[in-house]
């Protein structure tokens, strides 16, 4: 487990109101399918526990030049905006890796 910062670089709005965030951090922070990150605003002092961030969509590219690594989390709260910073905990859960060979996966 690692604690580090990230920023939230973007933000999408799903058509049924959800919001997820492209987090800039620690690519070491990263989770898995199947994990999390914990995220802490400090700015906003009345949240005390962290919120549960998952990976959604597909993985971002990391550029060569750079220390930061982008990640597309969800759900997030909709006090959060750009260029918001948060403290990030993770990865946490029981991740998991699909062969290679998995073309298509179906979850119930």
């Amino acid at each position: 487990m690692q604690i580090d910062t990230g920023k939230i670089s973007l933000i999408q709005i799903e058509p049924d109101g959800n919001r997820a965030a492209q987090i800039d951090c620690d690519p070491r922070l990263i989770p898995h399918p199947g994990g999390y990150l914990l995220a802490h605003n400090p700015n906003e002092p009345d949240a005390v526990l962290g919120h549960a961030l998952f990976p959604v969509g597909l993985p971002a590219a990391i550029e060569a030049d750079s220390d930061l690594a982008p990640v597309n989390l969800a759900p997030i709260p909709r006090t959060w905006h750009p260029g918001t910073s948060l403290e990030l905990r993770g990865p946490l859960g029981r991740p998991f890796n699909l062969p290679p060979a998995v073309r298509s996966l179906a979850l119930i």
